[in-house]
């Protein structure tokens, strides 16, 4: 072989090889490329759906990992239905509702609903665990009280919002002569029993 024929086949070997490693490099390349751009991607995409949640699902996550810390519970009064035979307003009912409300927010450990956002389950035909999903509360209190002669009886039930079994039961009778105190009176037995109840369910 000549040397003139084996220069000629060395370069055309050379520009080959150089062919081939620019082809290799240009698919590893874009290969790599695709592979920045999907990490990429997951990492814009994850820290959207971090931003992007909403308050309120935000809120119910706290809340939870608030309750779970504490070894605490979460629950929502429903408004007294009034059972008096008469026609008198409901307004006892009412106030002995937000007095309950009012002490077992000072539980340690118990996260309570407001009233305001258990007013509209007044009368409702909606069921415990509804109303529990709606609330994203453990435990659901309602209860019942009936006005006759000189005498109020009230009835309260404690329920597990996710079985919608009753974990306590219990009735309290007291005399109208002074409202206000039968009024501390009930909301403070049903407030003790209640989180000595739900302390019992954990």
């Amino acid at each position: 072989m000549d040397g003139p024929t084996s220069i000629r086949k060395v370069k055309k070997t050379a520009k080959l090889r150089g062919v081939w490693i620019s082809f290799i490099g240009r698919i590893v390349a874009q290969i790599l490329g695709a592979v920045a751009s999907i990490v990429l991607g997951v990492i814009v995409l994850h820290e959207y759906q971090r931003t992007a949640q909403p308050v309120a699902a935000k809120a119910r996550i706290v809340r939870a990992v608030h309750d779970t810390a504490a070894g605490g519970s979460s629950i929502a009064v429903l408004p007294l239905a009034d059972f008096s035979a008469d026609d008198r307003d409901s307004s006892l009912a009412d106030a002995i509702t937000e007095a309950v409300i009012t002490d077992l927010a000072q539980a340690e450990g118990l996260r309570v609903i407001s009233r305001t956002s258990t007013m509209p389950y007044k009368a409702t035909q909606k069921t415990v665990p509804e109303i529990g999903r709606e609330l994203d509360v453990d435990l659901i209190l309602e209860g019942s009280i009936v006005q006759s002669g000189g005498r109020v009886r009230v009835t309260a039930q404690l329920i597990d919002a996710a079985t919608d079994e009753h974990v306590w039961a219990r009735s309290y009778e007291r005399t109208l002569d002074n409202v206000l105190a039968m009024q501390a009176d009930i909301a403070k037995a049903i407030s003790r029993d209640v989180s000595v109840a739900g302390a019992a369910a954990r």
